[in-house]
């Protein structure tokens, strides 16, 4: 968690890693110290082409646990009220998670490969 922080400021991935030794929390909240894989690229929005480069990052893992963030969400009005000055299409960037990480494509590659999804309770 403290890496995309640190590289953003240092100072800010200071205070975080110091707010984690005052909680007593994990300095990779969200990642339990597995790699992370990146699935897809950022552009092009378009789920085929994410699919299909998913497919390929999942067929070069080795045998472990990996983890995998992204922010899937369905259209909606508040959806499409959502963005920010650098990031103004997240509602298309976020329904073509959505999109990609439902497609049967895909799960069909998972299955192929033997790869068991689970959740976080389950680590």
């Amino acid at each position: 968690m403290l890496k995309p922080f640190k590289e953003f400021d240092p100072r800010v991935g200071e205070r975080i890693s110091e707010l984690c030794d005052e909680f007593v929390l994990a300095d990779d909240a969200f990642g339990h110290g597995l790699p992370r894989i990146a699935g897809y690229p950022k552009f092009p929005r378009d789920t085929r082409y994410r699919t299909s480069a998913f497919k390929e990052a999942l067929s070069k893992l080795s045998e472990g646990t990996y983890i995998f963030i992204d922010h899937p969400a369905v259209g909606s009005e508040e959806l499409e009220a959502t963005s920010h000055e650098g990031y103004e299409d997240v509602a298309a960037d976020r329904m073509t998670c959505f999109e990609t990480l439902t497609s049967a494509v895909l799960k069909e590659r998972i299955d192929q490969l033997g790869i068991e999804l689970i959740s976080y309770r389950e680590l």
